[in-house]
């Protein structure tokens, strides 16, 4: 093989290479996202909707996680990729907010829900994405 087409065959390897790592990594890591979303989703959303149907029957929000068992759920639901639920009754007295914080991609995360998914301005600017109409996710500061 000459030296010219050595040189032709390396160039090209090369730019696939680069073009591969453009698209591939960051489509990856967005694959990898989806993945820890869907299971945070598919482990703490029947909590959050128990919350939802507490405070329906109640007309307020729960105490606590353990009063909603066993009434609502079974037991509180956990994951491997995040740490234990936090929930609060915010200062209002009438909502509430539960915490998921994860740590199992790059840039820990909370995901929140809020019985009113309302938000500060502040908190707004702050917010990288929401889904299946429950989760509001911020960058984690720890």
């Amino acid at each position: 093989m000459s030296r010219k087409t050595t040189i032709w065959i390396l160039s090209i390897g090369f730019l696939l290479l680069a073009v591969l790592g453009g698209v591939g990594i960051p489509t990856y890591y967005r694959i990898r996202a989806f993945g820890v979303e869907d299971r945070i989703h598919t482990a703490f959303y029947p909590l959050a909707s128990a919350l939802y149907r507490y405070q329906d029957e109640h007309g307020r929000p729960a105490d606590s996680l353990r009063a909603l068992i066993p009434k609502y759920l079974s037991a509180i639901p956990s994951s491997s990729v995040a740490d234990a639920p936090t929930y609060r009754v915010l200062p209002s007295g009438d909502a509430w907010e539960l915490v998921i914080h994860s740590r199992a991609l790059s840039h820990p995360r909370l995901y929140i829900c809020r019985s009113t998914q309302e938000f500060t301005r502040e908190e707004t600017q702050r917010i990288i994405l929401q889904y299946h109409v429950t989760w509001t996710v911020f960058p984690a500061d720890t």
